[in-house]
């Protein structure tokens, strides 16, 4: 395995002198830099509490945008996705808050960073979830 979790293997060819493939499994987070819309997933989290309702108000994401910026996060849980996006025409290091219309009743919930601005970097540093884990099981 390595350092940071993922699982690693190596495929070598069938003769002598061929190459060697090595692949990785991502076990908590995927993305693609493909344009037109670069995006980065979490792993679906239930935040130490397994059955257990959840109510979440915010979401802070400390950045480092590199120019102009138009930034979607889905928030994606048991009943739906809630998308929230975040614009502005200059650079920005600092911290996004993204509010979702009214707070989300789930279990658990899984984030999506959509980049629709590809042409701009984007460097994510910190991601804090604002929750109140609720007295109702699921």
């Amino acid at each position: 395995n390595a350092p940071d979790g993922d699982l690693l293997w190596v495929e070598v060819g069938d003769t002598p002198g061929t190459t060697v493939d090595v692949y990785s499994w991502k076990r908590n987070a995927y993305g693609s830099i493909a344009s037109p819309s670069p995006f980065f997933t979490m792993f679906n989290d239930n935040f130490g509490h397994p059955a257990r309702l959840k109510k979440i108000y915010n979401v802070y994401v400390t950045v480092t945008l590199g120019g102009a910026y138009d930034i979607d996060l889905q928030i994606i849980t048991d009943t739906g996705t809630t998308t929230i996006t975040q614009t502005a025409g200059t650079a920005f290091t600092g911290i996004l808050t993204f509010t979702p219309p009214s707070p989300l009743s789930t279990e658990k919930a899984q984030l999506k960073f959509i980049n629709n601005n590809s042409t701009n970097s984007v460097i994510i540093t910190d991601i804090t979830v604002e929750y109140r884990p609720l007295g109702k099981t699921v």
